[in-house]
């Protein structure tokens, strides 16, 4: 896909099942952005060493600002002023979790050698669902 279309330079699984089945539906299965996210992403290496990470765009405030000028909103900046995109693909999806909490299950999910990774990606949905609920 990078390749084929020479301004998508990253390319992204959705956040969770939910935006990942708004994309496949409304978005013909392929979302572009200009916002980076570097939770989970694609690039080209050969531009990322490139440098890159000085630019300034004032679209890019939306990045929280205690991060101050973190790897994210730098790479997003230079989307933005080079008219640069990342796909987020509507098939596929990923969760990110914090187990620093779960020693316990961590070596539980080590010692069986099993995928739990549909398990966990329920969880994340109930977790978000959760917030939903309490308003966060």
């Amino acid at each position: 896909m990078v390749e084929e279309n020479q301004s998508i330079k990253a390319v992204s699984p959705a956040e969770d099942r939910r935006v990942a089945r708004i994309i496949s539906k409304n978005q013909n299965g392929l979302l572009t952005t200009q916002v980076f996210s570097d939770q989970c992403y694609l690039v080209p290496t050969v531009l990322f060493k490139q440098p890159i990470y000085s630019e300034f765009n004032e679209k890019a405030n939306m990045y929280v600002e205690y991060g101050g000028e973190l790897f994210e909103k730098r790479v997003g900046t230079y989307f933005m002023n080079h008219n640069l995109f990342r796909a987020v693909l509507g098939d596929s999806f990923y969760y990110s979790m914090n187990f620093s909490n779960l020693q316990l299950l961590k070596r539980f999910l080590v010692w069986t050698g099993k995928d739990f990774s549909v398990f966990f990606s329920y969880i994340a949905d109930f977790k978000r669902f959760i917030s939903r609920l309490r308003g966060k």
